[in-house]
C-alpha cells in the first residue's frame, strides 16, 4: 500500500482535534455561546467528518478493498466506522448526548468529501 507521510500527519492531526473537540464536549467544556451559531453542530459534523475523511482518502490514495460483496474506500470506511462508534458512546454519556440527525450529518459530509477526494486523486500523482 503506499501511503504520503505529509497526508497520514494530517490525517493524525484532524483525529487528534476531533477528538480533542469531542472529550471538551464530554467534559462539558465547549462554550455556550456557540450555541447562537445556526446549525453550528449540524455544520461541525459534516466539515469535521467530512475533511477527515478526505485526509484518510488522500492518505490512503484511495485504495479500496473487498468487504463482503462490495468494493469499499478505506480512508472513508475508517472514518464512517469512528462517526458511528462516536455518536455511538453519546447514547451512554450523561453529558451528549445520541442524534441521528448529527451522524447522518457526518456521515453526509464523509460522502461529499469522498467524491471530492475522487476529483483530486484523478488530478493528480501524489
Amino acid at each position: 500500500m503506499k501511503t504520503n507521510k505529509r497526508w497520514i500527519i494530517s490525517v493524525l492531526g484532524m483525529l487528534v482535534f476531533i477528538l480533542g473537540v469531542s472529550v471538551l464536549a464530554y467534559l462539558k467544556y465547549i462554550p455556550t455561546e456557540i450555541k447562537s451559531v445556526p446549525y453550528y453542530d449540524s455544520v461541525g459534523h459534516f466539515i469535521l467528518f467530512g475533511m477527515l475523511g478526505f485526509l484518510a482518502e488522500m492518505a490512503f490514495r484511495g485504495l479500496k478493498k473487498k468487504i463482503f460483496w462490495m468494493q469499499l474506500p478505506v480512508g472513508s470506511t475508517l472514518v464512517v466506522a469512528y462517526a458511528l462508534l462516536d455518536e455511538s458512546l453519546q447514547y451512554y454519556s450523561a453529558n451528549r448526548t445520541f442524534d441521528l440527525h448529527d451522524l447522518a450529518c457526518g456521515l453526509a459530509g464523509i460522502l461529499f468529501f469522498y467524491f471530492v477526494s475522487r476529483y483530486v486523486l484523478g488530478k493528480s500523482k501524489l
